[in-house]
């Protein structure tokens, strides 16, 4: 069977609603096209039946890039959907009904930078402070305690533009978080900050909720 035949038949399936969503790869394929914008539903739904084939394949997005799956398991994917464009789908599940799917997006800016939100299984937005305790992560979190409050302001006035690169990654129960001035600054405005940065923080997963690791 081609691709085709398998966009064909997988987009009738999602028209008649008879497939209920249980793990990640229904999420990715029913989302409705806010996050997932270049990924049509049934391309989607091509990608996963290639990738459980165990066909590394590469997919056309809506623009004629390509798109591919760089991992799945029950609970998580990653997927490439352009050329600058990153998604993950984590499910967070508290029990055995009540599940999150948490969302990071990452795109080249060209330093790399992330943002994560979260949705219900029927992909209405949650809000960000219920799940990630402290709210979006700031630059501040990433001056390293101690540091002189003149010293500190004056990173703060060196980083114009804050950049995260998120990824739940391997680690099946983190969130790791990195900071990207390295890929923007000039190396001597960079040199200047260094001393006073950490490099990544950790959320913990906790049910439902990232929480930042001790």
């Amino acid at each position: 069977m081609n691709i085709k035949h398998i966009i064909l038949s997988l987009s009738l399936l999602l028209a008649t609603g008879s497939a209920q969503a249980e793990t990640v790869r229904d999420f990715f394929i029913s989302e409705p096209g806010n996050v997932f914008e270049l990924l049509t539903q049934g391309v989607r739904a091509a990608m996963i039946t290639m990738a459980e084939q165990g066909q590394k394949i590469n997919s056309d997005n809506v623009h004629g890039g390509t798109a591919k799956i760089d991992s799945l398991s029950a609970s998580y994917i990653s997927v490439r959907c352009s050329d600058v464009k990153q998604v993950e789908l984590k499910m967070l599940t508290k029990g055995t009904s009540d599940t999150v799917i948490a969302v990071v997006e990452t795109v080249q800016l060209p330093a790399l930078d992330s943002r994560i939100s979260f949705y219900t299984t029927d992909w209405k937005p949650l809000p960000l402070g219920k799940h990630m305790k402290g709210g979006m992560v700031k630059m501040t979190d990433f001056i390293r305690k101690g540091t002189p409050k003149a010293i500190a302001d004056d990173v703060m006035r060196r980083v114009r533009f804050p950049l995260f690169l998120m990824t739940f990654g391997k680690n099946d129960g983190q969130l790791v978080v990195s900071q990207q001035q390295k890929s923007f600054l000039s190396r001597e405005d960079y040199n200047k900050i260094l001393p006073y940065l950490i490099d990544t923080i950790t959320y913990d997963i906790d049910k439902t909720k990232l929480k930042r690791s001790k």
